[in-house]
């Protein structure tokens, strides 16, 4: 049974820590590295691991540096090239580590990154959203620069391919994972096994809950993506996808003043398009219109058409 490496940053989670080490002692699969890396906790955080007496358990404390040091600094510390991710504030179920490792395995190593999908429940164990991500590396690696549709609390990955491309950015705090994933997409495949695997925990504060940094984090990475795609990129298709994708950005985040150009720049390169028209027209065109719908919510009567358009001629497949 080969070595995998589980790794838990984590900071003043020791009210919620426990729960998440216990799931992955209990795993089926048990030949387990369990890297607990303390970013400089002021709770009772070492305590409760220490209660927790199993000696799979590699527990480190170091000066508080952010998730994404943390993270780094967890990977340097892992005896095995197969990493396990989970929050501190997360579960597993008892089967993950056996179900991913397996479709790893069996797949001889061609997916760098295999996530799952997820539960969300509150502090008071009331199921709040059951997510779904997209299946297989096309849809994935389309839907990517658009939308974080892998979960870092779900991931199996392999840890050459990250630290190949220089780990987690440390300048990044809210999307860190999704920002790793894009200046993936290139160096390997992606996968999303269609089970939930995992229990996120939602609470007022969670990495991924909203503030400014979370916002401003969630438009830079992708925005930085695109232009960098633009930049060098020489198939006028794939040009063109870029500036509508991140046009499409700026148009979920209600700023139709930067969306406008970016659709025309993706109709001037695909004019026959019939998607990108179907935003740059209205955009362009009945502006006032689009803001007053907005506000009234009238865009709700969109919904049977859009299910109707299954092969997203006119319509984006929503955030």
């Amino acid at each position: 049974m080969e070595l995998i490496s589980a790794l838990i940053p984590t900071y003043n989670r020791a009210h919620m820590i426990g729960k998440a080490v216990k799931s992955l002692l209990e795993q089926t699969y048990s030949n387990l590295q369990i890297i607990i890396v303390d970013d400089g906790s002021t709770d009772n955080t070492r305590e409760v691991i220490n209660q927790l007496e199993d000696s799979r358990i590699d527990y480190h404390k170091i000066d508080h540096v952010g998730v994404s040091g943390a993270s780094n600094y967890g990977l340097s510390k892992a005896q095995s090239n197969v990493i396990i991710r989970l929050g501190s504030d997360d579960y597993c179920h008892p089967n993950r580590i056996q179900i991913q490792y397996s479709f790893y395995k069996d797949s001889r190593g061609q997916y760098g990154v295999i996530g799952s999908n997820f539960y969300v429940f509150d502090m008071n164990k009331n199921l709040l959203l059951k997510t779904v991500f997209p299946k297989v590396h096309k849809q994935i690696i389309e839907q990517l620069p658009r939308k974080c549709c892998l979960a870092d609390p779900t991931v199996l990955y392999r840890k050459d391919i990250i630290q190949e491309i220089g780990g987690y950015n440390q300048n990044k705090s809210a999307a860190e994972d999704w920002d790793l994933f894009l200046r993936l997409i290139n160096k390997t495949k992606f996968y999303n096994i269609q089970k939930f695997l995992v229990t996120i925990r939602k609470h007022n504060h969670n990495l991924s809950a909203p503030s400014d940094t979370f916002n401003k984090e969630n438009m830079e990475v992708p925005v930085k993506y695109f232009e960098k795609t633009i930049s060098k990129e020489k198939n006028n298709k794939k040009i063109a996808k870029a500036y509508f994708d991140m046009g499409y950005i700026y148009y979920y985040e209600n700023q139709l003043d930067k969306s406008i150009g970016l659709f025309e720049e993706a109709v001037k390169r695909e004019p026959f398009s019939l998607q990108y028209l179907r935003y740059f027209i209205p955009n362009k065109y009945f502006y006032n219109l689009i803001q007053y719908s907005r506000k009234y919510n009238f865009y709700k009567y969109l919904n049977f058409f859009r299910k109707l358009d299954k092969n997203n001629y006119f319509f984006r497949n929503s955030f």
